[in-house]
Order: structure tokens, then sequence, then C-alpha cells
């Protein structure tokens, strides 16, 4: 049988009569365990100090045998001193040879065996139905005469306990009289509004939504009873939508339970003990399992979780889940497996419940499309994050050429077109008077054409690398810069040149702008290295930075000039001592960033120069070619 809760007034009352009741329980526990045991030690020691002042009286009626008058003396002694129950002397061989007993002397007190302390004092306890006493003894001329035996009663000592036990019973009666008097208090200030409260809770519980409080103080109990009247008053205006919920809510059961059977998401009943009580039909067609199939959790985790160490991690984690729903009193949180199907398909859900009584409602939710949408997504991201980065930098690039074909226009074309023009006017004026000018005019047109050509061809062909297509594939490079190297030395064949290409060195890029990128480089290390009687060109790849490099034996240029070396038509040195256009290192320039990687140059004057690069992106501070 369920007891009814306890209200606040008893609450607080059987609060402080349990706290009388354990004052008095302490009370008496000090007086029995603490007081007595030190009124007892108090009588041992008033049990000694008589003994010694006897036992000199018994020494001569002993040595001169007047037991008698001994016996007289023990009586005399017990009538006039109070708590003294009897005196007896016990000679060494056992024999009783005075005692205060009368005729008849106790045989059990022969048996006692007390405690010897080291001065020679004995103590032992008598406990018997009718009393309790401590038997004190001391020794007659050291034991000669015997002992003298005194017993001292403890019932005395219960007059001197009931005295203390009735003081503190006082003192517990007055703290409680004193808590009644707050108590008073308390019910009257602080229990009854609290009481009234309640009883308004209960007529509003009952239906009655017009009862109110009555505001009694400004106190924290006042504005807690404004605040529950200002409740009262939100729940008056809202109990006509909620009756009206209710009602629709009872309406909609039965619905609800059609779109359970009906509904798109899987859906099952578990009792607590594993049982599947019910599947609908959509978790029947999503997982192929009929519900005879699986009629216990066991069977579920061991056909849609095959693998031994998935299905024991993914029982761990619906377990945990489970129990932290119960502790917590709420749903169970979602989370994602990956369920195998009868049919051997994976497929990615979401399941989640809810606690209802004692069994948990289980849903199940396919995202296995959605997964793969968004894997979809975030590959499309990550190329389109890459399609950014590429068509950015070939913005970077583009906006670089259409910045050096301004300058070619603005530098380049000028002077050819400004001696086209003199020599044109010079034409005109000498080709009467003097022809041998006019023909020499004529030639210096033809020559300025032929220069101003080279340029438009040389724009023209740095504004394309950007426009070509780019097609990658694997490429040796060994064998191109061999076959470059080869024909470069063919046209140059009254010179020493010696050139040195390392095997198996392969890379992935565009053939033909690699191929023009090498033409380049080697072609400039074939054309600086002219000076030299013996000219060495070395291509291979540095083992440490793993960038590509070309190194040549040449007049080499001065490093702070290096940062000019590939602006397009700029050259370190003039035409009279090396032709070019001023376009072939910008040209590689742009050839090595449209593969993503960069160029650099290390160089001595006169000791060669060695260009580096890569063809794919920088790495940290490694150059992964």
């Amino acid at each position: 049988m369920i007891m009814p809760p306890l209200n606040l007034r008893t609450k607080i009352i059987a609060i402080i009569l349990g706290i009388s009741l354990a004052t008095l329980a302490a009370m008496f526990v000090v007086v029995i365990f603490l007081i007595k045991p030190r009124l007892e030690t108090k009588l041992e020691k008033r049990g000694e100090s008589i003994a010694h002042a006897i036992s000199s009286q018994c020494i001569n009626p002993l040595l001169s045998r007047k037991y008698f008058q001994l016996d007289i003396l023990f009586r005399e002694f017990i009538n006039s001193e109070n708590g003294v129950k009897y005196l007896y002397v016990l000679a060494p061989n056992g024999e009783v040879t005075a005692h205060s007993f009368g005729r008849v002397f106790p045989v059990e007190l022969k048996k006692l065996q007390p405690r010897i302390d080291k001065e020679g004092h004995g103590v032992a306890r008598i406990l018997a139905e009718d009393r309790e006493i401590i038997d004190i003894s001391v020794p007659l001329l050291e034991g000669g005469l015997g002992r003298l035996h005194v017993g001292m009663s403890v019932s005395t000592l219960q007059k001197d306990v009931n005295e203390i036990i009735g003081s503190f019973a006082s003192v517990v009666i007055l703290f409680f009289l004193s808590s009644v008097f707050i108590l008073v208090f308390l019910n009257k200030w602080i229990l009854k509004p609290i009481i009234e409260i309640r009883a308004v809770s209960s007529d509003v519980s009952a239906g009655d939504f017009d009862r109110r409080v009555e505001v009694k103080s400004g106190d924290e109990i006042g504005i807690l009873a404004e605040e529950f009247n200002r409740m009262l008053e939100s729940i008056k205006e809202s109990r006509a939508t909620l009756v009206q919920e209710k009602q629709l809510l009872a309406k909609s059961e039965e619905r609800f339970r059609k779109i359970i059977e009906q509904s798109p998401i899987s859906m099952a009943v578990v009792a607590m003990d594993g049982t599947i009580e019910y599947i609908n039909n959509c978790a029947v067609d999503t997982f192929g399992y009929k519900p005879e199939e699986i009629p216990h959790m066991s069977d579920w985790w061991l056909k849609a979780y095959p693998d031994a160490a998935y299905r024991d991690e993914v029982l761990a984690l619906w377990m945990g889940l489970v129990e932290k729903a119960i502790a917590e009193n709420r749903y169970i949180e979602r989370s994602e497996y990956m369920v195998t199907c009868k049919d051997g398909t994976i497929k990615t859900m979401l399941i989640f419940g809810v606690l209802v009584s004692d069994k948990v409602f289980v849903v199940f939710e396919d995202i296995t499309k959605r997964k793969m949408a968004e894997d979809e997504i975030c590959r499309l991201n990550t190329d389109l994050e890459e399609l950014v980065v590429e068509r950015t930098a070939e913005l970077l690039r583009s906006n670089r050429d259409l910045a050096s074909f301004c300058y070619a226009i603005s530098h380049e074309l000028r002077a050819p077109v400004a001696r086209l023009k003199g020599l044109s006017q010079a034409l005109q004026e000498d080709w009467d008077e003097n022809p041998a000018d006019a023909e020499f005019c004529a030639r210096r047109i033809e020559v300025a054409s032929s220069e101003l050509q080279r340029v438009i061809n040389s724009v023209l062909q740095l504004s394309r690398l950007s426009q070509v297509s780019f097609v990658q594939q694997p490429l040796d490079l060994s064998a191109v810069a061999r076959e470059i190297a080869g024909a470069l030395v063919r046209e140059t064949p009254d010179r020493q040149v010696e050139v040195v290409i390392a095997d198996d060195i392969t890379a992935s890029g565009d053939s033909s702008l690699v191929r023009l990128c090498l033409e380049n480089l080697l072609g400039n290390a074939v054309k600086y290295t002219k000076l030299q009687p013996m000219a060495r060109i070395e291509f291979g790849r540095d083992a440490a930075s793993g960038a590509f490099f070309v190194r040549d034996n040449g007049i080499g240029f001065d490093m702070a000039q290096a940062d000019d070396l590939f602006e397009p038509f700029t050259r370190l040195h003039g035409d009279e001592e090396f032709s070019g256009s001023g376009i072939g290192l910008a040209t590689v320039q742009r050839i090595i960033e449209r593969h993503g990687g960069r160029i650099w140059a290390e160089s001595v004057p006169g000791e060669g120069a060695v260009f580096y690069f890569t063809l794919t992106p920088v790495i940290g501070e490694r150059h992964d070619a």
C-alpha cells in the first residue's frame, strides 16, 4: 500500500520531533557511555578509600582472633555508610574469617577472580538479577592476613544518572516547546499562505479556474502569490485552446495510426526485453525482412550488421543512447548507421527513437541518396575550387600577358615604326635627286620591316601561350632534351659542345609546351656558351629540391638582375653580343606557370648559370616537380 505524501506542516513537526528525540537519545548515550562509567570509576575510588580506612581496624582483631568483634564492626559500618553492600575478610587459605552477612555467607563470593593491579588492589564486578556490585579488595599486612573485600552497590549511582537524564530531558522539552512556538509562527506567516496556494492549486486542478490566492503581504510569499495568480490567468486564457487541441488530438489519433501503417518512413515498436512487436510496411519494403524473420532484436543485429566488429560498435552505441534517454527521460538521439538489407545492399540510415512506457518507438530515416548527393557535392566543390584556382591563375597570367603586350606596343613597336616613317620620308625626298641614298633607305626599310615583323611575331607567340589547349600526359623529359640538344649541336658544327642528359627523368605535362620550354632553355645555354672553348650543358633533376635544371658554363649574369630575366623584351646583353627577341625566358615562365610550377635561376658572372623549374605546385620547402 502506498502511503500518502506528508504535507509541509507534518514534515516540519516530524523534523522538530526527530531533532528532539535525536537530542534526547544523544544525551542518553552520553550518560550511559560517558558519565556513568566516570561515576563508576569514582565509586571504585570511594570503595578503595573505605577499604584502606577499615583495613587498619581489622589487623588487631585478626591477630587476636576476635572475629566476632570484627563482624560487629562490619555490620555497624554497613549500617552507617550508604552504598556499602558488604564487608568480609578472606584468609590466605580461602576461608572467610569475618563478614557482614550474619549467619550465612554467600559461597559465590569465594569464587571471585578480581583484577589485581600493581599495588595489589583488586576489582571485580558482580551481576545479579536484583543488583550490581563492584567488589574492591585490598591486602592485609601485604596479604599475610588475607584480603579485605568491600562490596559497593552500583544502584546508588542510578539515582545520580536519573537526575542527569532528567536534567537533559528538561532541556529537550524546553527545546521542543521553543520549536513548537517557532512552528506556530511559521504556520501563520509562511505555512498558511503556502497551504492556501496549494489549496487554490488543487481547486484549479479540479477545474475551478476562477479561484485566486489572497495576497496578504508584500514579502517573497506575497510576490509568489501574485505570480501564481498571474499564472492562473494565463492558464485560464489558454485552457480553451488546450481543450480544443485535446479534442483535435483525439480525432487525429486514428489518423495517426493509419499514417504509421502507410508512412513512407520505416518505423518499429520494440519492447524493453528486445521483442520486436511491430514494424510498418515501409520498414519491410526498405530492409526486405518480414516481421517473422526478425522477431527479436538479437535477430536484427545479426542480419542488419553481419560484420561482427561493426555490430559490436553499433550495439554499444545504441545501448548507450537508450540508457542515456532513460536516465534523462528524453528521446533517443539520432545516429548514423550502415544497415545491410536482405538483398545485400548497404543503406545509410539515421536511426532514433522515443521511449513510450515500457517500449521503444524506433524511426529509420533512409539518407542513402542524400549521403551520395553530399559526397557528389563535396567532390564538385573540390573540383570547383581547383577550377577557380586554375582560372584565377590563368586570369593573372592573361592580365600580365596583356600588360606585356601593351608594353611591347608602346616600346618595342615604337622604334621600328619611327624608323620606317623616317626612312619612307627620306626615300621620297631622295628618290630623284640621290638614287644611291634612296636605295640605302629602301634596304633600311626592309630591315626595319623585318624587325617589326619579328616583334609582332614574338608578341603573338607570347599571347597565344594562354590560349592554346592544354593536354596533360606522361612525358619522358630525358628523351625530349636529347632530341633538342642533338639538333642544337648539329646547327653549330664548328663548336666544341658537351651535352650531359640524365637518364629516366619523367614528368607530367603538355607535350608541345614542355618541348617549347626546353628548346628555349637549352637554346639559351648553347647561345651563351659560344665564348667558351669547351661548352658544357647539363640537364637533370636536383635531388634535394626535386626540381629539374639546365646548367651551363657560359657567361652567366649578375644575380642583382635576376628579377629582370623573365620580363618580356628585357635582355641583359645587346644584339651585338648575343642575338635574340627577348621573350624566350618570358615564354618559359608562362609555360611553367601554366603547369602550376615555378622557375628560378642562380648564376655567378663568368661561371655559368643554372635554371631550375618545376611542373607541379610547390609544396612547403620542397619543389615537387
